[in-house]
């Protein structure tokens, strides 16, 4: 685990709004190729160009109105890799829990995994 995932990174979650979920989302994709790119669950995104066609959630198109929960690791959260859209973030917490940590459970709960265990729109 700590060959794939070094850094001592915990998992923080906060709310976002809509608006501010595609603000990130465009910015991330503005850093296309220089790295950062965050890895994205729960969300869907279209993209034409390297711009931000659509993001759906849950089926239905991201409301900018709505707010979201979002999880991150704490170096994002605090602005690493110019990711400075946290700061307008509302009830953030870090839950304590290890970013290695949580990816050696998913794994040990997954079981093996092939390459063909990955639905098609999967990363």
């Amino acid at each position: 685990a700590y060959t794939v995932l070094p850094f001592e990174n915990s998992i923080m979650r906060c709310v976002m709004s809509g608006d501010e979920v595609l603000g990130l989302l465009r910015f991330a994709l503005d850093r296309s190729g220089e790295g950062g790119f965050p890895q994205l669950a729960g969300i869907e995104i279209r993209v034409e160009n390297g711009a931000l066609v659509s993001a759906t959630v849950g089926g239905a198109p991201l409301d900018p109105r709505r707010d979201y929960v979002v999880a991150t690791n704490n170096y994002l959260f605090h602005g690493g890799d110019g990711y400075t859209h946290f700061a307008r973030a509302r009830s953030c917490e870090d839950t304590g829990v290890a970013v290695r940590d949580a990816f050696v459970e998913a794994a040990r709960a997954a079981g093996t995994l092939r390459p063909g265990d990955v639905p098609a729109g999967g990363r």
